[in-house]
């Protein structure tokens, strides 16, 4: 996977396209978001457990949507403090830390009713 530099960035599974010209970007941010894109992705395969590919993020959503909010906040926080703690200054620190903002973004949205929307 790869930034296109000219041509429309396609969201997958959504309808947002980000059209040409794009900005200069100074610090790397196309490349991070398609790797962090890479990294969520991957987990898919890893994280769903059962013939009905639950997990357990699913789980607690379904139980109480405000637990789950803390969880993926109190996620998001951890795998920042841990950078540089554990193994290092190691990138899958920051991109479990992305995923779980993302996770929180999206359960913050749906408790209050709200499209997905930046």
């Amino acid at each position: 996977m790869s930034f296109p530099s000219d041509h429309e960035l396609f969201v997958p599974n959504d309808d947002t396209t980000i059209k040409p010209p794009f900005p200069k970007y100074k610090y790397g941010e196309p490349e991070a978001l398609t790797e962090a894109l890479e990294y969520i992705s991957k987990t898919y395969g890893e994280h769903y457990v059962g013939d009905e590919e639950i997990q357990a993020l699913d789980y607690f959503a379904s139980v109480d949507i405000a637990e789950t909010i803390g969880f993926c906040r109190f996620n998001a926080m951890k795998y920042l403090a841990r950078f540089g703690k554990k193994k290092g200054k190691n990138d899958l620190d920051l991109l479990k830390a992305i995923h779980y903002t993302i996770l929180l973004k999206h359960f913050v949205h749906k408790q209050s009713g709200e499209k997905n929307e930046s």
